[in-house]
Formats: C-alpha cells, sequence, structure tokens
C-alpha cells in the first residue's frame, strides 16, 4: 500500500497446487484410504483447525476460501469462528489454537517497518511464531532483530530499503506469513476536493488530510 516501501522482487512462492503436491508427498504423505485427505506415515489424517473471529464476515468468508483451496492438495482445514474476545485470549493468553486467521493493522499514517516492531522482532507481543521468547529462538529471528534493528537506526532511506528487503525475504523463505490478497476499495470523493490520495490503509482518505484542501465554488475540477 505504500510505493516507497513495496519491492516487487521479494522472494516469494506463487499459486502452484502441483508444487504444492510435490512438497506434501516429499514428506511422506498419501492419500491411502481414498478419502481425499493425506495421512501422515502412522495413518493419521492431516486435519487442523483454523480460528477467526466471528463478527467479521469477511475473515469468516475468507476461512471458506482457505478451506476449499487446502482441499485441493489433500489437507483438511476445519474452519471455526469464535467470539472475538476469546479468540484474543486463545492467541495471546492460553494459546489454545492450531491456526489462526487475523490482521495487523499498519502504523497511521503509515511509515517505516519499524512501526511493526512488535510483529517483526523476536519478543514482540505480536510476534507470532516462536511466541514468548526472551531471545531469539532461530537463526533466522536473530538476523531479522538484527536487520530491523538496522532499519531503524538510520535515516537514510537506501539503508532502510536494503535492510527492509533483507527481513522481507528471510520471513518469506522461512514462510512465517502467508500472505492473503490486500482488498481493492473503491472510496467516492465530491469533485470539489484537491490532492485527494486514496489508500488501501487506514486512514484510508484522512492519512494526508493536511493538504487535501476544497476547490473554489466555480473553479477548476
Amino acid at each position: 500500500g505504500n510505493p516507497d516501501w513495496y519491492t516487487p522482487q521479494v522472494t516469494h512462492f506463487d499459486y502452484d497446487p502441483a508444487e504444492a503436491k510435490r512438497l506434501l508427498a516429499s514428506m511422506g504423505w498419501r492419500d491411502t484410504d481414498g478419502d481425499g485427505v493425506l495421512e501422515d506415515e502412522s495413518g493419521h489424517p492431516i486435519r487442523f483447525t483454523m480460528k477467526t473471529n466471528s463478527n467479521n464476515n469477511m475473515r469468516v468468508s475468507m476461512l471458506n476460501l482457505i478451506q476449499h483451496d487446502l482441499a485441493k492438495v489433500g489437507i483438511d482445514m476445519v474452519p471455526a469462528s469464535v467470539e472475538f474476545n476469546t479468540l484474543v485470549t486463545n492467541v495471546q493468553r492460553d494459546l489454545e489454537y492450531e491456526a489462526m486467521l487475523l490482521g495487523i493493522q499498519t502504523g497511521v499514517p503509515p511509515d517505516s517497518p519499524g512501526m511493526g516492531q512488535n510483529t517483526w522482532r523476536s519478543r514482540g507481543t505480536t510476534h507470532y511464531w516462536n511466541v514468548r521468547q526472551k531471545h531469539p529462538e532461530t537463526a533466522v529471528e536473530a538476523r531479522i532483530d538484527s536487520l530491523l534493528d538496522q532499519n531503524i537506526g538510520t535515516l537514510v532511506p537506501a539503508l532502510q530499503k536494503s535492510s527492509w528487503l533483507g527481513m522481507q525475504n528471510l520471513l518469506n523463505e522461512s514462510c512465517y506469513f502467508v500472505w492473503l490478497p490486500t482488498q481493492i476499495f473503491r472510496l467516492p470523493v465530491r469533485n470539489g476536493f484537491g490532492n485527494v490520495m486514496p489508500s488501501n490503509m487506514p486512514h484510508r482518505l484522512l492519512w494526508n488530510i493536511e493538504t487535501v484542501f476544497a476547490r473554489p465554488a466555480g473553479g477548476r475540477r
């Protein structure tokens, strides 16, 4: 959403069911009983539950789409919609979940990756892999911590972008996140306003409100 930080060359994995099936087969997982669901070498079905908040219709719909896609490669994902407070307790306190569909907002106005330290840093409160670390549990996470320090420790744009690219590549190579589609927003604005620059990140119309102006009546539109 912020073109200053967007890097199309970042390491990524495209939608590829055939490659997914190959990787799963390489782990020894087979559909031995022909029910469409893979089993491990001990015969246990590859099945897990994914939770999201029941009051968010978009996420509930996304769960159904994810379930449909995973079924194509033999994985049985069971959607579970729960009340939001229960969800927060599960993800932050009792850890009673197998997988979770959530969203993490950017800073407002959106700026450098340093605004997301709670997520990227290994000891962050919204660092949802290898949770509750006092120190990095993996070499990759230690490297991401180091790159984040570099990112927030300089005001040189080229160095900030270089460290952020390194962070993105490590995050994607390790599959710490499964990135979901970005929404397309259509925002109606009267044509009497100038310098309106809609964004798909909050606040979608007001992030640059200090530079938005109203054109004089009868003026150029």
